[in-house]
């Protein structure tokens, strides 16, 4: 689906001097419309909606010779599509971030072990959304040659003089931990609720802002009344995306203390400002955004007591706040979307190259019976003189 998250990354994937096409199968649900999303008014002109079938790649006139990103697995359209690129010998690379680990990691390995074979066999590489899903795709048994790093990338937000006018009114003059994203368990809400309660009483110079839609019907605010400290945190409820500059300029450290979490978006906004990072060691930016004791913590998941350890430093020295804050921006400098269109071209021609290289080794043997030796088609040729033209067609997930 189109999100406001990836858009500024493909605009410099255009500016780079990539030939991009853009073909959404899904469009913004109402699970993120709640959460503050929007439906775009006009896609850009790379871009466009295409129904869920196997003909979608016709709506690429030359999809033959381009480089495909494809986002998984999850759906019967997605192995569809991978199947027909595999059927044309054309190139294609899969791109996501980890997969939810628990039982149903475990349940679904089988299908992880056939779609690495699928990679494998088939595909130029694999990109990664963060360490941790490189990690994960090992286990699936993708090769390590062929994974490279491509986290999500955003444009700094816009620095904001007017600060959310609740969350201002609230605060009134103290500091404030701000956790962005839907009031769900995932998220470690009752993590961060518990951990503002085991330092709040020492420190009420400190308050707590819960921005998100509220997925849980109103239990975390029977949490906070338990814990007594309700009176010293502000659940706002959903804000437009456009808004969230505003929110981010009401808070002082951001905390995301999820027990799963892919990437974590909000990790990259806060970095973004110039804000001092708290994140559990599952969430996926943690381990790209955050440089422990330098520009912020890692906690153990589902674990208050290694929370409020992070969060009292804070409180204690407010002074590591602007110290961390221009640490923060040092790093998301190194995720910008600039940064990144380069990172995936530099991949992108270097699996070229790769599979070149194989292309002819095996032609050199005459093992015409081989799987590299097979993919030696006009398209495999087309897609390496390509590489000078960088084009990239890309299916997107709802």
């Amino acid at each position: 689906m189109p999100s406001h998250h990836q858009d500024a990354f493909l605009e410099a994937l255009v500016d780079s001097g990539v030939d991009l096409a853009v073909r959404y199968y899904g469009r913004v649900t109402d699970d993120r419309l709640r959460l503050g999303w929007s439906v775009p008014g006009a896609l850009p002109a790379f871009a466009s909606y295409v129904d869920a079938g196997r003909d979608a790649l016709d709506s690429v006139a030359d999809w033959k010779a381009r480089v495909h990103v494809v986002p998984g697995y999850g759906s019967r359209f997605l192995w569809t599509l991978q199947q027909r690129l595999c059927e044309a010998n054309a190139g294609w690379v899969h791109w996501s971030e980890r997969a939810s680990p628990g039982l149903r990691w475990l349940l679904t390995y089988p299908i992880k072990r056939r779609y690495a074979g699928l990679v494998n066999a088939h595909a130029l590489g694999a990109f990664g959304i963060g360490e941790s899903a490189i990690r994960d795709f090992i286990r699936w048994g993708i090769n390590r040659e062929s994974i490279g790093l491509l986290p999500y990338a955003i444009d700094r937000l816009a620095g904001c003089a007017q600060p959310d006018e609740r969350c201002r009114a609230f605060v009134g003059g103290r500091k404030a931990f701000l956790f962005v994203g839907k009031l769900i368990s995932r998220k470690g809400v009752d993590v961060v609720l518990e951990a503002f309660a085991d330092i709040s009483d020492r420190h009420r110079d400190w308050c707590l802002i819960l921005c998100g839609d509220d997925g849980r019907e109103g239990n975390f605010q029977q949490l906070a009344v338990r814990l007594g400290i309700s009176d010293r945190v502000l659940f706002r409820g959903a804000v437009p995306a456009t808004e969230m500059n505003r929110i981010f300029g009401a808070g002082d450290v951001a905390i995301l203390a999820s027990l799963s979490d892919g990437w974590g978006m909000t990790m990259s906004e806060a970095a973004s400002l110039g804000m001092p990072l708290i994140a559990s060691t599952r969430v996926g930016s943690a381990y790209h955004l955050i440089e422990p004791g330098f520009n912020g913590f890692r906690v153990k998941p589902g674990d208050a007591k290694s929370l409020s350890s992070a969060m009292l430093a804070y409180a204690t020295s407010p002074e590591l706040i602007s110290e961390h804050g221009r640490q923060s921006l040092r790093l998301f400098e190194q995720f910008t979307p600039a940064a990144n269109a380069r990172r995936f071209v530099a991949v992108i021609h270097s699996w070229l190259s790769m599979r070149a290289g194989q292309i002819d080794a095996a032609a050199a043997k005459g093992d015409s019976q081989s799987t590299v030796a097979n993919l030696d088609c006009p398209s495999v040729r087309d897609r390496e003189t390509a590489r000078e033209r960088q084009t990239m067609s890309r299916a997107d997930r709802p």
